[in-house]
Formats: structure tokens, C-alpha cells, sequence
């Protein structure tokens, strides 16, 4: 006759790995050691292997935490260049629309006096275009329409 295997519950089995592992945080460095040595294994090499888990599991999730970061990166640049605002064609009108930008938002003064020393005439269409979109990005070019 056969006898039936009595089936082991996935609480009992997680019961059985606290309690081990209950015992192994009780026991001494030296009992550890001494059971290792007693089961034929080299503590050293075990405690070296140990650390070379730790290292993998270390180093996997720094490349998991920069791929995640890399992949909001590329969505965030995506977003910002479908969200192109609508900017004006002419050189002076975009000089304009910098100026007062710079001059409304008071976070914004230290970039104004930057820019008048500067001169703004040394800036061309494009750096012109890029400052606008930026702060069209920052949210700046909108909240100078609704403060108007």
C-alpha cells in the first residue's frame, strides 16, 4: 500500500525559514564558523561568495536604477520637444517676448541682468528660439499670457 506525502503549505515553509533564520541571527560568529568548518565548507570562501551576491545584487540594481532613469529621461526630452510653444517669426518681436518674460517673473531677474550686460543683440534666432521654448517648458510663456 502507498502512502500518501502530506502536503506542505507555503506558510509552513516560510514558518521553517523564519525560525532557521531566527537561529543563525541567534548564534554566535564563532558557532557559525565552527558548523561551517564542522560541514566540510571554508568560511572564507563561503563569507567571499557571500559578498560577491551582495555585489551582483548591488551593481544589477544601479543598472536597473540608471536604465529606469534613462528611459524617463528619453520619454521627459520626448514630451518637451512635441510640446513646441508657438513663437514668433521676427528677431525683435522674440526679443520682446524674452524681456518680458525676464522682466515679469521675479525668479528670473538674475537671468534679465545677465542679458542686458551681455547685450541681448548677440543672440541669434536659434538661442533666441531655444530660451523661448525653455521657457515656454518652465511654464513661464504661459504664465505671462494668463498674467497679462
Amino acid at each position: 500500500m502507498m502512502s500518501r506525502a502530506r502536503s506542505i503549505s507555503p506558510e509552513q515553509v516560510e514558518q521553517f525559514w523564519n525560525i532557521y533564520a531566527d537561529d543563525v541571527l541567534d548564534a554566535s560568529d564563532e558557532d557559525i564558523i565552527e558548523a561551517t568548518r564542522r560541514d566540510g565548507d571554508d568560511p572564507a570562501l563561503i563569507a567571499q561568495r557571500g559578498r560577491a551576491v551582495i555585489e551582483e545584487a548591488i551593481r544589477r540594481h544601479g543598472t536597473r536604477l540608471r536604465e529606469q532613469a534613462r528611459q524617463s529621461y528619453e520619454v521627459t526630452r520626448q514630451d518637451l520637444e512635441r510640446a513646441t510653444p508657438l513663437l514668433p517669426r521676427l528677431y525683435k518681436d522674440k526679443i520682446a517676448l524674452v524681456k518680458a518674460c525676464l522682466t515679469k517673473h521675479h525668479l528670473l531677474r538674475h537671468a534679465m541682468a545677465t542679458a542686458h550686460y551681455r547685450g541681448f543683440s548677440h543672440l541669434t534666432n536659434k538661442d533666441l528660439d531655444s530660451f523661448l521654448r525653455q521657457l515656454h517648458h518652465l511654464g513661464l510663456l504661459e504664465q505671462k499670457a494668463k498674467q497679462d
